[in-house]
């Protein structure tokens, strides 16, 4: 059975016959309700399963923990035992199916993750850099061949897809390519989905495995040795990564990808022998299949002692995974061992077997000491990009703050936060964070800089001491006896102060800086105006924010109405910031990221105006943690994944779902367009012809799931006729071409039938029209595509 309706965000949302689907004042409709109460009392089932992370149950009014039969969760499952197939990589949301509708979780593997690009891939393009490179070093006129088989050989790659335009000057276009690959290459993507119940195998496998251990460069690892095969060592090399020019660090990225490349061989080699073989036939094992390529083999046959033992243990914890053969065993009544959860591939081995009911992490030692260094790295990284780009510091970062960053990340965001505002952690002897402590501005060498943060609302429901920590650190550098153009904490409590002068609750007023929506409900507001095509311009997006996200959290209560304090907070804003810890999520993984971070973007241009920075931050690699803008994470990201031949042909294997997960990434992107309009025309144009015009991908959503099509069309006509993308007029007119022979096909696939279809056109509603709409539709607030030129 498909989990009902929670309301509706499609084309005919108005407010009036569709309802919001995270609004705490709206009940589900009736069928909601009544198909889990048939399913337990008409149908008679004995248990209540939830497949797939995740739905929206645990999502319904009622209270956050304790719930009880006022609560649409507890009204909903009744007396059904509840279980709930999770990914081991989600603890944030899967907590709350835990908390939220009394779930035994049975957690599944992650999906099989593999490089971005071919070992053989950039080969050309590398030597012709090389060549480039030399011809500089003699300092004689370059080839003008030269320069353009490298701008042919970048475009036959879509490098170009993944940089900013740069410009006239040709060595700025090397610049360019040598860091796209450098990214290319510290990428990986998803090879497909998991299959529930399955362990990879052959060379999947392998890449599972090294998915895992890729990111241990330590003396001991898999990458250590097999840098030692090349005749490199890999530390000396490391080095000081961020201070690495891109010339450097290009070099630096071509090796690591004939280290990774050699470590997914040792590692295929030593799948080709029984758990538990000798070491030293392995190794020979290794060493035969590599044949004259290590340079030093006894050096290679001494660094594999330690990782082969690693790798043998995870080998045995992932034959141990029996995830089917857990869900039987709850189903049974029986008890669900409890495990932990996280992200693998941060060499996370723990996290198998699978077949668990995971838990999550110990807030009280967050942020970890190695989240603190990565943190602070992430706020100087921050601070010194934008007084490169604007001669000053920045006097307010917008931060969306998610709650993976506490259970996947070790609260490097936390620490970034306490980081800009000039604190750090003071740690109890037994580890635990025990508060703050401000660090002095001479120490510190730079202004305190203000924070508005945004927090999820897994997070504000999962770790309010968390909040509370930070909501403590804020007022305590607020009233702080220093300059307040050095400390911008303490410059814009006072400027809100005098402009409310009689408020006994002034200064506490003036120091809250953390927002969330109301207390109950999930989601920023902005993805779902997005998707029911509810505004107009990025104005309404930015009121949208504003109006769902102005309930202050802090020490002295969560959910407390304070009227125009994010209006206030937004008006200093001078970056706005979120960041990736690892490739498993990205910014189009999920629509809370548009909805909260695009929706953070679009408020405090609001209220600013244009010069309103975008930030990203990267800690996927520990050892170089850096800050890109929001446009170049954007071309990152759909470079490497959304519009990549083997991500694409990875979710193709699974028909319908993967179709489907298509259109959701073509969807967010979208609404990043929407909510910033940071993502380039190019882009959209790509997306036309990769998913659209290429007959074999087109032909595929035809045959598996015609609506993930028309979705992809749709949004793509819908980004063209508001004018976000300035589609070529032969491109436009083949996009309308195919979306009239869809309808077509999806009429036919529909068959005879009675009643009415919802169509494809775009309807466009606005908050200020909603209270004149007499009907389902209302002709006066309505755009259709048919209305644009």
């Amino acid at each position: 059975s498909v989990q009902p309706k929670r309301g509706c965000a499609g084309a005919r949302c108005d407010g009036k016959v569709c309802k919001i689907l995270h609004d705490p004042d709206v009940l589900p409709p009736h069928h909601y309700v009544a198909t889990y109460r048939y399913l337990q009392d008409v149908f008679g089932a004995d248990v209540i399963i939830h497949v797939g992370t995740h739905g929206n149950l645990e999502f319904l009014p009622g209270k956050k923990l304790g719930l009880s039969e006022n609560c649409l969760p507890d009204l909903c499952l009744f007396e059904a035992p509840h279980l709930y197939v999770y990914n081991s990589d989600n603890p944030s949301e899967g907590i709350i199916a835990k908390r939220r509708s009394y779930a035994t979780l049975c957690d599944h593997l992650q999906t099989v993750q593999g490089p971005a690009a071919g070992p053989e891939e950039f080969r050309d393009l590398d030597a012709l850099l090389a060549e480039w490179e030399k011809e500089g070093a003699a300092g004689g006129p370059r080839d003008p061949e030269l320069a353009r088989a490298i701008k042919n050989e970048t475009e036959r790659l879509k490098l170009d897809l993944m940089t900013e335009d740069p410009g006239p000057d040709f060595e700025n276009h090397v610049h360019r390519a040598r860091e796209t690959i450098a990214l290319v290459r510290g990428t990986l993507v998803q090879d497909g989905l998991h299959v529930f119940g399955e362990i990879p195998e052959g060379r999947r496998l392998a890449r599972f495995l090294h998915s895992i251990l890729r990111n241990d460069r330590g003396p001991d690892s898999l990458a250590a040795a097999a840098a030692a095969a090349l005749g490199a060592d890999l530390e000396k090399l490391a080095g000081n990564p961020d201070g690495f020019d891109d010339k450097t660090f290009a070099n630096f990225s071509a090796i690591l990808a004939k280290v990774e490349e050699l470590s997914l061989e040792i590692i295929a080699v030593a799948l080709g022998t029984e758990p538990g073989e000798p070491r030293t036939v392995v190794v020979r094992n290794v060493l035969e299949a590599l044949g004259g390529t290590a340079k030093d083999p006894g050096a290679l046959a001494r660094g594999l002692e330690k990782p082969l033992k690693r790798l043998d243990g995870i080998r045995k914890r992932l034959a141990r995974s029996r995830e089917i053969d857990s869900l039987l065993n709850a189903m049974a009544g029986n008890h669900t061992p409890p495990g932990p959860s996280g992200l693998i591939t941060k060499g996370r081995e723990d996290i198998i077997p699978t077949g668990r009911n995971f838990f999550a992490s110990d807030p009280g030692r967050l942020p970890s000491p190695a989240g603190t260094v990565r943190g602070k790295k992430l706020a100087d990284g921050l601070i010194e990009k934008f007084l490169s780009e604007e001669g000053r510091h920045p006097e307010n970062v917008a931060i969306f703050w998610m709650c993976n960053d506490l259970m996947w990340a070790d609260g490097e965001c936390l620490a970034q936060i306490l980081a800009l505002i000039g604190a750090t952690p003071a740690r109890a002897a037994d580890g635990k964070v025990a508060g703050v402590i401000p660090v002095p501005l001479a120490e510190l060498g730079r202004p305190r800089i203000d924070v508005t943060i945004r927090v999820s609302g897994l997070l504000r429901d999962s770790f309010p001491g968390a909040i509370d920590l930070v909501d403590g650190a804020v007022r305590a550098v607020a009233a702080l006896n220093e300059d307040p153009e050095s400390n911008f904490v303490r410059k814009h409590a006072l400027e809100r102060m005098k402009k409310s002068r009689g408020d006994p609750d002034a200064f506490r007023n003036s120091t809250r800086r953390i927002f969330c929506s109301a207390p109950g409900t999930y989601g920023a507001g902005v993805a779902l105006a997005v998707a029911a095509s509810a505004w107009r311009t990025e104005k309404d997006l930015a009121d949208v924010f504003l109006l769902w996200n102005d309930r202050t959290y802090g020490e002295d209560g969560h959910g407390i109405e304070c009227p125009g304090a994010l209006r206030d907070c937004l008006s200093t804003v001078d970056v706005t910031f979120c960041k990736t810890a690892s490739d498993e999520s990205d910014l189009l993984a999920c629509s809370g990221h548009h909805s909260a971070h695009g929706g953070l973007a679009a408020a405090a241009k609001s209220l600013r105006g244009n010069g309103v920075k975008n930030y990203y931050g990267d800690t996927r690699d520990a050892s170089r943690v850096t800050i890109r803008t929001l446009a170049d994470e954007m071309r990152r990201v759909a470079g490497t994944k959304l519009l990549n031949r083997n991500w694409i042909e990875g979710l193709k294997r699974h028909g319908y779902k993967g179709a489907g997960d298509i259109s959701k990434r073509v969807s967010r992107l979208c609404g990043w367009k929407a909510a910033t309009g940071e993502a380039d025309d190019r882009l959209f144009d790509e997306l036309a012809k990769t998913f659209v015009l290429d007959d074999d991908n087109r032909e595929f959503f035809v045959e598996n799931n015609p609506h993930a099509l028309e979705e992809i069309l749709r949004r793509l006509l819908e980004a063209a006729a508001r004018g976000l993308w300035k589609a070529p007029a032969d491109l436009s007119e083949k996009l309308k071409e195919h979306y009239l022979r869809l309808e077509g096909v999806m009429e036919e696939l529909a068959g005879p039938g009675v009643g009415n279809r919802q169509g494809g056109a775009i309807n466009v509603f606005v908050k200020d029209s909603l209270a004149d709409a007499e009907s389902d539709l209302n002709p006066a607030a309505t755009t259709t595509l048919a209305d644009k030129p």
